[in-house]
């Protein structure tokens, strides 16, 4: 009698971890310890790179890894849409990044972003729910960035914790999360011209 094969672990499809580098102009938010407003210069932001990362549970997505550039302002408003998708994620995206300022790093989740009205990027970030105890000691916490109502710093690198192409492995994605990651994947991987951020 044969034993049957278990299935395969299912998988959240490809993952991507992000990298953003720019101009920035970091400014504490009023009445908050470790609340911070994070404005991207709007000439000095690079596109956001997004590279396929090693899956554990399936060998087809590895040997078929996507990387390419999008325009920061195109995946702030897929990931952090006015109107969330409803069947995108439980939980709200709030990824965790290191902000790397010289040679110091310190690391913070974001917890919204926007495109304001002046067409720059805007990252609303705190420490708030990053261990202490659970961190190197090299590693600053984002309130010791400045003690100035705001600061302007260049060439900064943001590594952004993962996102996942949901639809992928979901059939049932609703057509909102799927336009999303077409949006993304299908087209703007494909566009390596000029950012005209």
């Amino acid at each position: 009698m044969s034993v049957p094969t278990p299935p395969a672990p299912k998988g959240r499809g490809r993952e991507f971890d992000q990298v953003l580098r720019g101009d920035v102009k970091i400014k504490k938010i009023p009445n908050s310890n470790k609340e911070y407003k994070i404005t991207f210069s709007k000439k000095n932001i690079s596109k956001l790179l997004m590279y396929q990362v090693w899956s554990s549970t399936s060998a087809a997505l590895n040997g078929d890894r996507r990387v390419g550039e999008v325009k920061a302002k195109d995946w702030v408003k897929v990931f952090f849409p006015k109107t969330p998708y409803a069947t995108y994620a439980a939980i709200p995206f709030t990824p965790t990044t290191v902000m790397e300022i010289g040679n110091k790093r310190h690391v913070f989740v974001i917890n919204n972003a926007k495109v304001n009205k002046l067409g720059q990027v805007v990252f609303y970030v705190s420490s708030k729910n990053i261990d202490p105890n659970n961190t190197n000691k090299q590693i600053k916490k984002l309130k010791k960035i400045t003690t100035k109502k705001w600061e302007m710093f260049r060439r900064v690198r943001f590594d952004i914790d993962d996102t996942f192409d949901q639809c992928e492995s979901n059939p049932a994605c609703s057509s909102q999360a799927n336009f999303a990651f077409t949006e993304i994947f299908d087209f703007s991987l494909d566009d390596t011209g000029g950012d005209e951020l």
